[in-house]
């Protein structure tokens, strides 16, 4: 059976990947006052922070439209059997209800449309997987089964270099960003159901990737031989140093990296390094 995976651009799958693996992704657009682009088309990653950094107010990111994704699956269909569609956390953007209207339009049984519950490199270490296990002729079903149970183990831990944009993002009050920028505090943010949410901070930006490479054994987890993912805005020295630490230290397989969107880098900004890994279980990759 001839099984396509589609996301969208939240979820920052690395081109390279999306063409190995036959993995779509639809993109969002992003803009700055009167000025819009089409994620990962006419903007890259590097472009966008470098418009953040610059631009007086946030940007803002515009959802997937119902008509989009039908031409898409028109487009889809007449080349593949079935098509799996994994989207950002529906509470942190309407792709995921544009895509279910849309699958609404076709045969039942052919588009199955699922909410990751993640965003950025989270959400593509999730398609990723499945496009891998598409890749080896896995079924429909399985493959559907894999994303429903994965997406409640996926954990990801952001370290956040400024607190300027979560200031302008109303993440912080005034009083918040200012203590903590002479303090040199770093928020640790997580995704807990399906938002955004910081679980700690650290003082300086050292400390706080220590803390990220600590947390898994903190929680007694083994990720030996397990596939982890290091997603960054503008830090790519300080994400390879970490991939290569956690390498090391806990002998994982394989480390895959990616830039950072528009969706988290908004409210985290340049300077924001991440980490993904999914709990191990008795379930074999």
């Amino acid at each position: 059976m001839r099984i396509r995976i589609i996301t969208d651009s939240m979820g920052d799958v690395p081109k390279k990947l999306a063409d190995e693996l036959n993995i779509r992704i639809v993109p969002l657009t992003v803009s700055f006052g009167d000025k819009t682009y089409v994620d990962g088309v006419d903007i890259t990653s590097d472009r966008f922070f470098e418009l953040l950094t610059v631009s007086p107010e946030l940007p803002k990111t515009s959802q997937v439209p119902p008509a989009v994704f039908q031409q898409v699956f028109r487009e889809e269909l007449e080349k593949y059997d079935k098509i799996i569609v994994i989207n950002g956390s529906s509470k942190m953007s309407g792709t995921h209800n544009s895509a279910r209207i849309a699958a609404e339009e076709f045969e039942e049984g052919r588009i199955e449309v699922l909410d990751s519950m993640l965003i950025t490199f989270a959400q593509g270490f999730l398609v990723i997987k499945a496009a891998r296990m598409a890749k080896k002729n896995a079924s429909f079903e399985e493959i559907i089964a894999m994303v429903l149970y994965s997406r409640q183990r996926i954990r990801c831990l952001f370290a956040v270099d400024s607190l300027k944009y979560l200031l302008k993002g109303g993440r912080l009050s005034p009083l918040q960003a200012i203590a903590g920028t002479i303090l040199n505090v770093k928020p640790i943010l997580t995704i807990i159901d399906g938002e955004l949410r910081a679980i700690d901070k650290m003082r300086g930006m050292k400390k706080a990737l220590s803390y990220m490479e600590d947390y898994p054994e903190s929680k007694g987890l083994k990720l030996d031989g397990k596939i982890i993912g290091i997603n960054h805005s503008t830090s790519q020295d300080a994400a390879d140093t970490l991939g290569k630490d956690m390498k090391s230290r806990y002998k994982v397989k394989e480390v895959l990296k990616a830039g950072m969107g528009a969706v988290v880098g908004t409210h985290a900004g340049p300077g924001c390094v991440a980490l993904y890994y999914e709990e191990p279980d008795i379930i074999k990759e």
